[in-house]
């Protein structure tokens, strides 16, 4: 399109500096029209390059004038352009989306190297149209432009299946998503590509018998597929399978009335982005017992997931965690299910003497040189803090533990299930003094009320 024949008329440096002020409170469709009404404006637009490092970090968080296919760009203008050109059918959702995706490419980097380096190059408006015709219905734009910005994972274990092979790999647990391990039950959820979601979503469709014109993309799941994650292109919102495969629990609130972005899929992904940057979660064993077993762990670290007391030196803290694939929410066989992560640690020396005198320390005064896990004890409620269980029992899952001051936290998981989507449980553990074959004075630690509740986010 040829430019406006335009007023040619050079202005001051004063003018200029006024100018760039005045632009800088403009959006780039107003900067375009500014430059077509004056040749010195539109000098002053295109050379302005402060305005546009704004636009692109505004708009869609760059960090400096690079292109979206990688490599540099001649500037910010020159970025916002060619960012404008792939990703401005998005709107808003393509700034939103970046910002996730920066939060998660950022803690990652930091955290765990091997989930940043799987992340694939962001996929092309052809590859999604093309996985929409084989899929049979169009995606929400809020899943398509995160898909834009990474085709989601490319791990060494989903090579080796596409092989044929079948051979245990560590990226199993690389899942971008998270996981968690009690008993024989463990799970981490990586993204799929989008080849990997037509396929195993079609698959899914088939076998599990799904009803015809059921929009389930099926876009992360564990590496067994015993938690499967979908977006309902119906809706836009995130579902999760329950353990019948076919029902499922919303993982997200519901768009507002009349929403027409339907950015469900978007808005859970920020929830997840603002968690792992907040600190929330960890990289650890996802098995306690299994140090191979390496991954984002979904148990909460930070309070009010996390409930914490100190007695008598001994510090318990306790981390639940609703388990959707475990979960019924079939009419007549409701039941919500959780896992509970329990971590006991003696505190150091000088942290117990800093507590002598209260309830948190050593009731005789002197720092505890070790103590042995004896026994324990639950009070499980319902949602209106009525007692609807007690259970005692020796050891926590099989095992006694003996702790000394500052040694690391021993860990075990655990779970229950309710048929009301709240709850809470508290308890106390029996240690002794010493150890089991030297046993010396034995004392309740307390273990602070902890919710069983469904969350509004669900992960």
């Amino acid at each position: 399109m040829a430019q406006p024949d335009v007023p040619d008329c050079p202005v001051d440096a004063l003018t200029a500096e006024c100018l760039s002020r005045i632009f800088s409170h403009l959006r780039p469709a107003d900067l375009a029209a500014v430059a077509c009404t004056h040749r010195a404006w539109r000098q002053a637009v295109a050379g302005e390059e402060g305005l546009w490092r704004a636009h692109c970090e505004a708009e869609y968080c760059l960090r400096s004038p690079h292109l979206p296919a990688g490599g540099a760009a001649s500037g910010y203008k020159a970025a916002y352009g060619a960012w404008r050109s792939e990703f401005g059918r998005y709107g808003e959702l393509a700034g939103r989306a970046l910002r996730a995706w920066r939060l998660v490419e950022d803690w990652t980097a930091q955290h765990f190297p091997a989930v940043a380096a799987s992340f694939g190059m962001g996929a092309s408006e052809a590859e999604l149209d093309a996985a929409e015709q084989q899929l049979g219905f169009a995606l929400p734009p809020a899943l398509r432009v995160l898909y834009r910005v990474h085709n989601g994972q490319e791990l060494q274990f989903d090579r080796l299946v596409d092989i044929q092979r079948t051979a245990a790999h560590e990226s199993i647990f690389h899942g971008m998503f998270g996981g968690y391990s009690f008993y024989s039950h463990l799970v981490s959820c990586r993204m799929l590509p989008l080849r990997r979601m037509v396929k195993w979503t079609r698959t899914a469709h088939t076998q599990l018998d799904f009803p015809r014109g059921d929009k389930r993309a099926l876009f992360a799941a564990s590496h067994n597929f015993n938690k499967m994650v979908y977006c309902d292109a119906a809706d836009g919102l995130v579902k999760i399978a329950c353990v019948d495969k076919e029902n499922c629990l919303q993982a997200v609130p519901a768009d507002a009335a009349g929403d027409p972005a339907r950015d469900g899929a978007l808005r859970w992904f920020e929830a997840y982005a603002a968690a792992l940057s907040s600190g929330a979660f960890a990289v650890e064993a996802l098995d306690a017992e299994n140090p191979a077993t390496i991954g984002i762990c979904l148990f909460p670290q930070l309070p009010p997931g996390r409930s914490e007391a100190v007695t008598e030196g001994v510090r318990v803290r306790a981390c639940p965690l609703l388990i959707p694939e475990l979960t019924q929410v079939a009419e007549g066989e409701r039941q919500y299910f959780f896992a509970y992560s329990i971590r006991f640690s003696l505190l150091p020396e000088e942290e117990q003497a800093a507590l002598r005198g209260t309830l948190a320390g050593p009731a005789g005064g002197a720092p505890l040189e070790s103590v042995q896990l004896r026994s324990r004890y639950w009070r499980i409620r319902d949602a209106a803090g009525q007692v609807v269980n007690e259970v005692r029992g020796e050891a926590v899952v099989g095992h006694y533990p003996l702790l000394r001051p500052g040694e690391g936290e021993f860990a075990y998981q655990s779970c229950t299930h309710q048929r009301e989507p709240a709850g809470s449980m508290e308890g106390s553990f029996r240690f002794v003094e010493g150890s089991l074959q030297a046993p010396g004075r034995e004392f309740d630690a307390v273990c602070a009320p902890f919710r069983l509740d469904v969350p509004d986010f669900i992960f």
